[in-house]
């Protein structure tokens, strides 16, 4: 079963620095003095472009106010260790304009995402709902907080942020496995053709056709993959 948010996020107006931008800010009242000082024009004008770019997105953003959506959840909350953990996020926009923003999920030191990476950019148009899909690996035994994911705008030098919105966090428990509970080398694979004689059709044609269930291949995009089998098995299933 998967966690649902307990409580409404709101979107936050406050524009504030991001976490290298202090270190920008210093850096460019540091150039502004040693241009003024040897009256180097490249230098005072460099400052001058960053710093406006940065003081108009402060000015456009404002007073703006976006109504965008976000809740995180996988299809169980106990693993074993090692067990691949499927997690998707469903973004709505239900803004009456584009959002261009930057998400960046948040995951506990102890797991490691496979082939994604926790920030990347996203794009929605107004109505628009977008499903993202994240595979996640802890290989220690304990209980873990996932997410909360935060959707936030940046101007174009990373100098400051605006927060759009964050999601629920998701609460999961990996277990190690019991002793005696050994399993053949082969069960992943037995597991996955026993789901393709299960879940595998023929269609009318020319010829047949084979359709179902196989083994991930690297390589295959994130939204082939079949999450209920996965966290049955353990293992990336891809559908075909």
């Amino acid at each position: 079963m998967s966690l649902k948010p307990e409580v409404e996020h709101p979107t936050p107006s406050n524009i504030e620095p991001t976490k290298n931008g202090f270190l920008t800010i210093i850096l460019f009242m540091v150039l502004l003095g040693v241009g003024s000082y040897f009256q180097s024009f490249f230098l005072i004008g460099l400052v001058f472009v960053i710093s406006s770019s940065s003081i108009a997105f402060a000015i456009l953003e404002r007073n703006k106010s976006y109504k965008v959506t976000a809740k995180l959840s996988t299809p169980i909350t106990t693993y074993t260790r090692g067990q691949l953990i499927p997690i998707s996020l469903s973004l709505s926009n239900k803004t009456e304009s584009i959002v261009s923003a930057s998400l960046v999920l948040l995951i506990p030191p102890e797991s490691t995402l496979v082939e994604s990476l926790p920030t990347h950019e996203i794009y929605l148009e107004p109505g628009e709902t977008q499903i993202f899909s994240y595979i996640l690996s802890i290989t220690r035994r304990g209980e873990y907080l996932i997410g909360p994911v935060i959707i936030e705008k940046r101007d174009p030098f990373n100098i400051l942020r605006k927060q759009i919105c964050t999601s629920n966090t998701i609460k999961v428990r990996v277990f190690p496995e019991l002793l005696g509970s050994k399993k053949p080398k082969d069960y992943q694979r037995q597991v996955i053709s026993k789901m393709i004689s299960l879940f595998s059709t023929k269609i009318k044609g020319a010829g047949t056709e084979f359709f179902g269930l196989r083994e991930y291949v690297r390589g295959d995009p994130i939204k082939i993959i079949d999450w209920k089998s996965t966290a049955k098995t353990g293992t990336l299933i891809s559908k075909e």
